[in-house]
């Protein structure tokens, strides 16, 4: 028999190269134009040099994905596959984190459960940094409660601030679920909660320090996009929570319902801990708490992407409900794993945000662009490949792009003038459209690239999110050829 260390890396060593299988194949195939635009648009603007809220837009994530893949650029040119080679690390991470975190409430033949369904539907690539966050804070979290000591108290601290340069609602999450766990979890001190705030509060004050370094006004500016972005997100209404209806068409919807009898069981589980004074009630709350609050993915934008960035903790949570069953075990062990694949085969095969391994599919048109190549569909290859190809024609100059398509300013080499990456940052609002305009008129772009789609439901279209932006471009800019469905044109 093997060692207990030995089946340890074992384990961690199959998963790994589970997950290599997993995502390798699908790097580099397909091209997300807004969630990657947005990436690479953000991380010019925070490396650029200008000033954050006053130059550009900032969103609430947090400045730590845009300084990292800043960094990695500086080191190797900026290029997807450092990207792509990013998002795997990240993913390799999360696939680890998920082991160590199952194995604390589960036995390793049920620990496989909850990574293998991560392993099986990662999600959406960028959005590892969500995933692996909340990993880590659980874990953290978890260790803490297990044990209490001003050790794991510290180090669940520096877990909690580093993850919230990278996502600000996480290091939110992270100190709520602490908060309301204080007063029921057994060995937890003030001094504890103290040495764990200690580093949030530190990297919160630097990094204030230096954004206000950055220029007049740029920390009250920064301060106000991250509470516009939030209460923007927030209020979200497309698309919308599939009815019981639904449940009878697709697979989607019975994932999109799944965390509400997950948590529930989790919840009962948690209570007769409590009650039998089991001291694995502390770490149980903790995986509740952050669980439930991570579903506000879901809640924002109730599809299955956003189910995928929430989902480990829930497998998680569904792991351990179904290994404390008498009956019914194997239906509840195997209700997540069956309904993705089933939404993976089916209703999501190919989808670039949520198609998991089959987004390679169909996706073999190579297509070069100015940051290395891609394989696209055919469908993308001559929508994207036709823009590319025009823009690389016309004369140099900045490029406008009104709508959700910014990863179009990296792939061409031509920069915005604007200060937002996408409509979402300006729509609805009549200082920023004024904003905007006045950004076009002092330093006019050339050439537009014009998409009239939204990525949330229709009010979000350019006519109706920002009428008087519209107007301008069909005054200023004429069409002079068309890629798919984008229209190229160039200033009048």
């Amino acid at each position: 028999m093997p060692a207990p260390r030995s089946r340890r890396l074992l384990a961690h060593g199959l998963l790994a190269i589970a997950t290599v299988l997993s995502v390798a194949p699908t790097l580099g195939r397909g091209l997300m134009l807004y969630d990657l635009g947005e990436l690479l648009w953000l991380t010019d603007a925070w490396t650029g040099g200008g000033t954050p809220g006053i130059d550009f837009v900032v969103n609430g994530y947090g400045p730590g994905r845009y300084l990292l893949l800043g960094g990695l650029f500086g080191l190797t040119g900026e290029r997807l596959w450092t990207v792509w080679g990013l998002f795997l690390a990240l993913r390799l991470a999360a696939t680890a984190v998920a082991w160590e975190l199952a194995r604390r409430f589960l036995a390793d033949r049920w620990a496989w459960l909850p990574v293998l369904c991560l392993v099986l539907a990662p999600g959406p690539l960028h959005k590892g940094f969500f995933v692996l966050g909340t990993l880590a804070i659980a874990l953290a979290l978890v260790c803490w409660l297990e044990s209490p000591s001003p050790r794991r108290a510290l180090v669940f601290g520096l877990v909690l601030a580093v993850v919230g340069l990278f996502r600000l609602d996480l290091g939110a999450f992270g100190a709520v679920a602490l908060l309301a766990t204080l007063p029921v979890a057994p060995g937890l001190r003030l001094r504890g909660v103290a040495l764990a705030a200690l580093p949030g509060v530190v990297a919160l004050a630097a990094t204030a320090a230096w954004i206000a370094s950055t220029g007049p006004g740029a920390l009250p500016a920064v301060v106000a996009d991250v509470l516009a972005d939030a209460r923007v997100n927030q209020g979200i209404r497309h698309p919308a929570f599939p009815g019981p209806g639904e449940l009878l068409r697709t697979p989607v919807a019975w994932l999109l319902w799944l965390p509400l009898p997950g948590y529930l069981l989790l919840a009962a589980l948690a209570i007769r801990r409590r009650r039998d004074r089991d001291v694995r009630f502390g770490p149980l709350l903790g995986l509740l708490l952050l669980g439930v609050l991570a579903c506000n993915q879901v809640r924002m934008k109730p599809e299955a992407g956003h189910l995928m960035q929430a989902g480990p903790l829930l497998w998680l949570g569904l792991a351990v409900v179904a290994s404390q069953l008498r009956r019914g075990r194997p239906f509840v062990a195997a209700a997540a794993p069956a309904l993705l694949l089933a939404a993976i085969l089916g209703p999501l095969r190919g989808d670039l945000y949520a198609g998991s391994f089959t987004i390679a599919l169909d996706r073999d048109v190579r297509v070069e662009t100015r940051l290395g190549p891609a394989w696209l569909s055919p469908g993308e290859a001559e929508e994207i490949g036709g823009i590319l190809g025009w823009l690389d024609a016309q004369p140099e100059g900045p490029l406008w792009v009104p709508t959700n398509q910014p990863l179009l300013h990296a792939l061409s080499g031509r920069p915005d003038v604007t200060g937002y990456p996408t409509i979402l940052y300006y729509a609805d609002d009549p200082e920023a459209w004024s904003e905007v305009l006045a950004h076009l008129e002092a330093s006019p772009p050339p050439l537009a690239v014009f998409i009239d789609d939204s990525v949330e439901g229709p009010e979000r279209r350019l006519e109706v999110a920002a009428p008087p932006v519209h107007e301008h471009l069909l005054d200023r800019y004429r069409e002079v050829a068309t890629a798919g469905r984008a229209s190229l044109m160039r200033r009048r």
